[in-house]
């Protein structure tokens, strides 16, 4: 969520910069769902 208030505060960003970043909060949001999951299920 940082990542995305980030990216629009700053609206010159370059396409790519702006995919890798939208990636890594894809990433990390999965990490935490993954996390999150297992925490449940054990």
């Amino acid at each position: 969520m940082a990542a995305l208030i980030a990216v629009t505060e700053t609206p010159d960003l370059p396409i790519e910069q702006l995919r890798s970043l939208l990636g890594l909060a894809a990433d990390m949001a999965s990490d935490v769902s993954t996390a999150a999951s297992s925490m449940l299920i054990s």
